[in-house]
């Protein structure tokens, strides 16, 4: 039977062929740990800033049920905690922007309409903020 001999040449070119596929496994496997960490970091911000907006929000509508309950002017700046994330926080000014009296004659002549603006910042952590305006008018009896 005859021999074949192989030709010196091609002696160790596994090696090298599967080493370059192994750097360009890894090269995949970083690339796809990279962008998952990316994708976390992006999510984790989008959640912080949803949780700010969600801050600003219910400083908003606590202090306009403020206003509709009470006779008096809520305090002009007011920090208010939220439940459930203790780190958030929304920090709500109040101020009455304008009073213009209804046309005399009628009725209407017995009221006094009161213009307010609300602006409420939502914090959230690694600085996540929302601000939010709210312009509000009432209508007040006025006394004779």
């Amino acid at each position: 039977m005859p021999r074949i001999e192989q030709s010196s040449g091609w002696r160790g070119f596994i090696l090298p062929v599967v080493l370059g596929i192994l750097f360009v496994a890894a090269l995949l496997a970083l690339h796809a740990a990279s962008e998952s960490s990316l994708a976390a970091t992006l999510s984790s911000a989008r959640v912080l800033q949803q949780r700010a907006f969600e801050a600003s929000d219910r400083g908003l509508s606590t202090v306009a049920a403020l206003l509709d309950q009470a006779a008096e002017d809520p305090p002009a700046t007011q920090i208010l905690a939220m439940p459930g994330h203790p780190t958030d926080l929304a920090e709500v000014q109040f101020r009455r922007s304008g009073s213009h009296e209804l046309p005399s004659g009628y009725s209407a002549g017995r009221f006094v309409e009161q213009q307010f603006e609300l602006r409420s910042t939502g914090r959230s952590l690694r600085n996540a903020t929302s601000t939010q305006s709210l312009g509000l008018r009432r209508l007040e009896w006025r006394a004779p």
